[in-house]
């Protein structure tokens, strides 16, 4: 499951969008709120995200860092409020569905979660790996045949991302399709291979070839 870190990428968009002076104070009362949260001062963020909002009620992007700090805090119910703030003021906004699925997701209502990506994924400028989030919450719901269909769809718009290929490789194996399971854990060894940052990746992909291939030949035991 991948939780993309969505704050620092706004800090241009903010300083853009918003205007006056009292608007350029709230762009730095989130920005030290970014800081803070990277230090892992929770709390002193919550505050600067929350005076950046009483300056400018509409700060999409602070509402979100807001449910965000609340989120690791496991302040669940108070995150809860911000995405849906965030998504009073921009309903189709994906970071604010999808963070608001994540945190349904993490109180284990796994239902609630997979709507909420549904909503994101009905959006033309969803990601791919927004699919494969949701092919993972089908996974935890036991529900193996929409898992491989949006595992599928994410393979299918980007085929070399490790994680993807991981994803799918599992779900295969999970339901005896060993074949094809075989064919992404090669796939995600081609991808990884001889690169430091995914030695772990590499590791495992050679493990299971490995693993599979012995089960395969012809006597061996099952």
């Amino acid at each position: 499951m991948r939780y993309p870190h969505i704050v620092a990428m706004f800090f241009c968009i903010a300083a853009c969008v918003l205007g006056g002076c009292q608007n350029h104070e709230a762009v730095r009362y989130y920005k030290q709120g970014y800081l803070d949260a990277q230090n892992g001062e929770l709390n002193k963020a919550i505050e600067q995200y929350k005076k950046a909002i009483e300056l400018y009620p509409d700060y999409i992007e602070a509402h979100i860092s807001l449910g965000q700090a609340f989120e690791d805090l496991t302040r669940f119910k108070e995150a809860e409020e911000s995405y849906r703030r965030a998504l009073k003021i921009k309903p189709k906004h994906i970071m604010a569905n999808v963070n608001l699925g994540n945190c349904y997701r993490k109180q284990g209502k796994l239902g609630a979660a997979a709507r909420q990506y549904e909503i994101a994924l009905s959006f033309k400028s969803a990601d791919c790996w927004v699919q494969n989030n949701l092919g993972n919450i089908y996974e935890e719901m036991n529900d193996m045949a929409r898992a491989m269909e949006q595992y599928e769809r994410a393979i299918k718009c980007d085929v070399h991302d490790p994680e993807f290929q991981t994803d799918i490789a599992n779900a295969y194996l999970k339901t005896d399709r060993i074949a094809d399971a075989l064919v992404h854990y090669r796939a995600l060894l081609k991808i990884v291979e001889g690169l430091p940052a995914y030695r772990r990746e590499e590791n495992f992909a050679r493990d299971m070839i490995t693993k599979l291939e012995e089960e395969q030949r012809p006597g061996a035991e099952q």
